[in-house]
């Protein structure tokens, strides 16, 4: 094969150049590549590591590779030769001193990305892509346990998008996840044999094809310790990353990896300080307006009603039946309105749910409602007095309170339940129906905002929880709203004992 214009001026060049087809085989290996690359000559034809797979892609101009022992950054210009597509590559070794650098880089990037955004979400994929970048790796995952240890990845960087379900799926069959140990242990957990193990264990077979895509060797798991405003210390998952099969990282490296897994624990404690102070302005926002409305429109109709009253009971009024009864629906009326407007006051308040528990004050708030003949409100469930965080215990008190009242207002049942129990699928989590026997309807979204389900659905998933409305006419009315992960497993394990005590 006679030698072409490009390749003769690429063999005076002094950088390392390949050329590589489609398929990323070796067409030519000029000189200063071949310093580089043994065996040049039988090297023509044969698979070259700058392909473009979805493993080696780079976010930026250049990727990054290795060439037996040696890390390389190389960049990809296509071509057209004699009618077929093909790469010129330029490369060049990736040395100690570069690779600092990047980790150096990828930490200025991380804490400048941190400062720009309250996104968990945007935040932790950025900082697992620049791990992976910066520590020459085949990816990185950002990996989050909820308390009944379900795993949730935060933030992932050359790990396809099925990698999260499959993942809880390998645990629900019971693989040990080293996220999980290293969350126990709370260190560092490197295991040089984690892709041998895998395919070794049938628990890991949801993963197997995956991890058979990607070059896998060593697994490294970095934990995450999160501080609360008391300051205590919360491991809530880990860093993990996995090495390439021919890499193996120093302490230097290690000491980057744990560097970044105080950045992304940084992350997380400022998302938690984020919602609690939007919890805390829209909780002191209710009061103000609640404040605002007792003072004025409250006040207002409360002189409405009595002045109305007065005027039934007037002589010219009674002598004039016409007259009463307008007057009459009018104090009605003016009644009916400074009722609602008490119980929106109340819904707007601060909630003190006291030292008895949930139960125990939803039981006093329905013994004081005000019942048509013959409906009753019964609240079942254990007390668990501080069980639940303060916030939560509010939001989910002031829910089943909207739900009972209007069912109250709304139902025509002669009964309303409301239960609230640990899921029995999730001991973790806390359950609340609100069920009545009246005479239910047909849902559309003016029936739904009637009722409110856009407000207390609001307040269930700002604690990450789920509602539903079950209904149908003639046959009552049911809200479920759930809350995953309320419930520590410890609280749960003692819950447990001290049931089998009484029993």
């Amino acid at each position: 094969m006679m030698e072409t214009e490009l390749e003769r001026l690429l063999g005076q060049s002094p950088e390392p150049h390949v050329i590589i087809d489609a398929e990323s085989r070796y067409q030519y290996i000029n000189p200063a590549a071949a310093a580089i690359i043994s065996n040049r000559a039988g090297l023509i034809g044969e698979p070259s590591p700058f392909s473009d797979s979805r493993s080696q892609k780079f976010h930026g101009r250049l990727r990054h590779t290795r060439i037996g022992w040696t890390a390389v950054e190389f960049s990809r210009v296509p071509f057209d030769s004699e009618d077929a597509e093909r790469f010129l590559i330029r490369f060049e070794p990736v040395h100690e001193k570069s690779r600092r650098g990047r980790q150096l880089d990828a930490i200025v990037a991380v804490a400048g990305a941190l400062s720009e955004t309250d996104q968990l979400d945007v935040a932790l994929r950025r900082l697992a892509r620049e791990v992976r970048t910066a520590a020459d790796l085949e990816s990185c995952a950002l990996t989050l346990l909820d308390p009944d240890r379900r795993v949730r990845i935060a933030g992932t960087a050359g790990l396809p998008e099925d990698y999260a379900e499959k993942l809880e799926a390998c645990r629900q069959l019971g693989a040990p996840l080293l996220t999980v140990r290293a969350l126990e242990e709370s260190q560092v957990i490197i295991d040089p044999q984690w892709r041998n193990s895998i395919f070794a264990d049938e628990r890991w077979t949801p993963l197997h094809e995956t991890v058979r895509n990607l070059r896998i060797g060593t697994l490294i798991a970095v934990p995450l310790r999160v501080r609360d405003p008391e300051g205590k210390e919360d491991v809530v998952g880990a860093l993990t990353v996995f090495c390439r099969e021919d890499v193996e990282l120093d302490h230097d490296d290690i000491a980057f990896l744990r560097a970044m897994a105080d950045y992304a624990a940084i992350a997380i404690s400022n998302a938690r300080m984020f919602r609690r102070l939007r919890q805390q302005a829209a909780h002191e926002e209710r009061l103000r307006l609640s404040r605002e409305l007792h003072d004025s429109v409250t006040q207002e109709l409360f002189s409405l009603s009595l002045r109305t009253r007065a005027l039934t009971r007037r002589p010219e009024t009674i002598a004039d039946p016409e007259l009463a009864e307008e007057i009459g629906d009018l104090y009605e009326q003016s009644r009916r309105a400074l009722e609602q407007m008490r119980a929106t006051i109340i819904r707007g308040r601060a909630v003190e749910v006291g030292p008895g528990g949930l139960v125990q004050a939803l039981r006093a708030q329905c013994a004081g409602l005000d019942l048509p003949a013959g409906m009753t409100v019964e609240v079942v469930g254990k007390d668990e007095p501080n069980a639940l965080p303060h916030e939560l215990q509010d939001d989910v008190f002031l829910l089943a309170m909207e739900a009972v009242r209007n069912a109250v207002k709304h139902s025509h049942a002669s009964r309303i339940t409301v239960e609230l129990a640990r899921a029995r699928d999730d001991p973790t989590a806390l359950r609340v129906v609100v069920t009545d026997d009246g005479d239910g309807f047909v849902i559309s979204r003016r029936s739904a905002s009637a009722v409110g389900l856009d407000a207390m659905r609001e307040r269930a998933q700002a604690h990450g929880g789920s509602l539903t409305l079950t209904t149908e006419p003639g046959h009552g009315t049911t809200v479920t709203s759930v809350f995953s992960g309320v419930y520590s497993v410890a609280s749960t394990i003692a819950a447990d004992a001290r049931l089998e005590g009484i029993s």
